[in-house]
């Protein structure tokens, strides 16, 4: 097994069995959903509550060491995460004629979602094949990852039936997250139709701009053990440091560490774009083809 350099150690290392790690975790959900048809409309209500839970800690205090033939002593990552989400939605769907069947579907969702957590870092050391120290790492102590954040949004839909062998589907979508500061709207267009009126064969094409949220967990990257590290020479020497390594902040301005190198930053943002288009041909069996595209940014 090669050397495992640590000059980009992250706190996220995927975790391997022979790191020799615990891990629990448990979640809870509940849902209550009502609704009420009002001359020919339906009224759904709908309010969940989610909460999970997870942790992740060695199984002993020892260091973690890196060598050449493989990893020794304890893991060096202990965390503990609790998620938690209350969500309220209202989704009000009719029907109208009008040059054709008009579907309506209207929906306005408030939710609330809060995380708390508290990471903390174990040394590291890296040895070479005698067993002569190359690099230190040791953690400042984590600070406790606390952040709540709102979001509301709505949307409107109209699935319009203009006959039996055509078929318009558009909406917008509008939202808003607290903690980015972000209003974003969303617009949709599919269409379906039939362009030989025997039903067997039928063309579908859509086109939309769609959002992600921004996860919470990109606000307690600040939150993070910083790392204090120390190289050292073939003799035993310290050649640098030890220098202290900054954990990532969430907003646009860079941070520095003591060597004065700028580390990375994360965009509080997120947009994709997404366009499918499917056709459908159907010749006694059923054969389906799907070609989606997709971009982020």
């Amino acid at each position: 097994m090669p050397l495992i350099s640590t000059r980009a150690l992250p706190t996220w290392i995927p975790l391997i069995p022979n790191r020799d790690t615990q891990l629990r975790g448990f979640d809870l959900c509940s849902r209550f959903v009502d609704r009420a048809s009002m001359g020919g409309a339906l009224l759904e209500s709908t309010l969940s509550a989610s909460s999970f839970r997870a942790s992740v800690w060695p199984q002993g205090s020892l260091a973690m060491v890196l060598t050449s033939e493989g990893n020794q002593g304890n893991y060096f990552s202990q965390q503990m995460r609790t998620v938690s989400r209350v969500e309220c939605r209202e989704t009000y769907s009719l029907s109208r004629n009008w040059m054709g069947v008009h579907n309506l579907k209207f929906d306005m969702t408030l939710g609330g979602t809060a995380e708390h957590g508290l990471i903390q870092g174990h040394p590291i050391n890296t040895v070479d094949s005698t067993g002569a120290p190359l690099e230190g790492i040791r953690f400042a102590p984590g600070q406790p990852i606390q952040r709540p954040d709102i979001e509301s949004a709505f949307f409107a839909q109209d699935h319009w039936v203009v006959g039996p062998h055509l078929a318009i589907e558009y909406g917008v979508r509008a939202e808003q997250q607290e903690i980015t500061e972000t209003f974003r709207i969303g617009l949709l267009r599919r269409t379906g139709l039939d362009p030989l009126r025997g039903g067997h064969t039928v063309v579908r094409a859509g086109v939309g701009v769609f959002y992600d949220r921004v996860p919470l967990n990109v606000y307690g990257f600040a939150s993070y053990p910083n790392q204090i590290r120390t190289f050292y020479g073939p003799d035993g020497t310290v050649l640098s440091g030890p220098t202290r390594s900054r954990a990532p902040r969430h907003h646009s301005s860079t941070a520095n560490n003591k060597l004065g190198t700028s580390l990375p930053t994360v965009s509080t943002g997120i947009f994709k774009w997404s366009r499918f288009c499917s056709r459908r041909c159907e010749f006694g069996p059923t054969i389906s083809r799907a070609a989606p595209t997709a971009s982020s940014y």
